[in-house]
């Protein structure tokens, strides 16, 4: 939820009432509880971290990677990347 609340400024009580918003941010968990699955991690919540693991065990992130992009494009526009 982290990453979400930084791109939009949104509390996780308005993350969470917004149903396109939840289901991306159910969909990027699924992707990281399927990777530490994978591992025998029940979950890891660092995103870099996660997208790392998934291509080391051969298991697709695109919501990850979608996230991990724009987040990161957002903390190079504010000078933090």
């Amino acid at each position: 939820m982290n990453p979400i609340s930084m791109l939009t400024g949104a509390t996780l009580d308005l993350i969470l009432d917004d149903p396109l918003v939840n289901r991306f941010c159910l969909a990027v968990m699924a992707e990281a509880a399927a990777i530490g699955a994978r591992i025998g991690c029940p979950l890891d919540a660092i995103l870099a971290a996660v997208r790392e693991i998934g291509e080391l065990v051969g298991t697709a992130t695109r919501s990850i990677d979608t996230l991990l992009g724009v987040t990161r494009l957002r903390a190079r526009v504010d000078g933090l990347y």
